[in-house]
């Protein structure tokens, strides 16, 4: 049996709608400032973003100082390893130690311009220094760039290897070791002979001038010798000197070299004996001697023998531009 609706039932039912209503109402306005919270400038989603980037940014800070921090202590730190010389002349640090030897890509010219590079492969490589010191391509470049020539003089194991290498005059800039002489004093060492023409004074032949030399006095001189001594020891690989005649006259011409590595007259070693004749009118003319000694010389003097006879012990043989070769080890 349907009965009929009361006035008391219809407003019930209105005051439920209207209640209805108005929880959707807030449930809106609640997802509107939850959303607006989540979203907004200053929502919690825009800041989650903000704090992530912000951490992003402080790890790739961290990490660019880290890189610095690695290359000012790869910049000033002695090099230890390969890789890191590689590093520090701007090479890739794939390459290996035959790719350096052999010069691939002309990575060895490129770190033989970088002193510190230098320093490690004479003074530190066992590797590189092995393998460079087999190597003609190394040997050539290291006799080509300045910056190897200097520094390489100072080690004897490279010096030795100079020596055996055709490409030792390349290093005769940086390894003479006799000092441009002003006089028989000095500098570098002292300069005696047995006898000496008027106006050829013994140190002329250490001068560095062509245009001067010693020669010994137009008479019977039984040791015709001129000695040259090092204030400090030496050890040499080459020396070299120019013999010039002075007459017209045809003469019998000897030249005699010794070293010794001492002040001990019983020292001496020979190193040189050659003899050949100067023709009539040849005044003038010259004779370059240069040796290449079998073995590096530890050498405190060196003695010049020079016999030039006419007409009976006449001794008309100009020596000068005398140097030898080598460092202080």
């Amino acid at each position: 049996m349907k009965y009929p609706e009361t006035k008391k039932s219809k407003k019930s039912k209105g005051i439920t709608l209207i209640a209805l209503v108005i929880t959707i109402i807030i449930l809106l306005i609640l997802a509107g400032i939850t959303i607006l919270t989540l979203t907004g400038e200053n929502g919690l989603l825009n800041k989650a973003n903000l704090a992530v980037e912000k951490t992003d940014e402080a790890q790739k800070n961290e990490e660019d100082k880290l890189v610095k921090i690695e290359d000012e202590f790869d910049n000033y730190t002695k090099i230890t390893l390969i890789e890191q010389m590689l590093k520090k002349c701007g090479i890739s640090t794939t390459y290996t130690i035959e790719d350096i030897v052999d010069n691939k890509d002309s990575i060895l010219s490129t770190i033989l311009n970088n002193k510190e590079a230098v320093e490690y492969i004479i003074q530190d490589s066992e590797e590189l220094k092995a393998g460079m010191c087999n190597s003609e391509i190394a040997i050539t470049e290291l006799a080509k760039n300045e910056n190897s020539k200097k520094q390489i003089i100072n080690n004897e194991q490279w010096l030795t290897t100079i020596q055996n290498s055709k490409y030792a005059s390349n290093f005769d800039e940086y390894t003479a070791t006799i000092q441009k002489m002003t006089s028989n004093e000095g500098p570098g060492g002292t300069v005696t002979a047995v006898s000496t023409q008027e106006g050829s004074f013994p140190y002329y032949a250490f001068d560095e001038d062509d245009n001067t030399g010693w020669y010994e006095t137009n008479r019977s001189v039984p040791n015709n010798e001129l000695i040259y001594t090092y204030t400090d020891m030496k050890t040499i690989y080459k020396l070299s000197l120019i013999a010039q005649n002075i007459t017209n006259a045809a003469t019998d011409n000897n030249l005699e070299i010794y070293l010794s590595p001492s002040e001990n007259e019983d020292d001496w070693i020979q190193i040189y004996n050659d003899s050949w004749y100067w023709g009539r009118n040849s005044a003038a003319a010259v004779k370059n001697v240069n040796i290449l000694l079998e073995k590096l010389q530890k050498v405190k003097r060196i003695k010049i023998k020079s016999t030039c006879i006419y007409s009976g012990n006449y001794w008309t043989q100009k020596i000068k531009q005398v140097q030898a070769y080598g460092l202080d080890i």
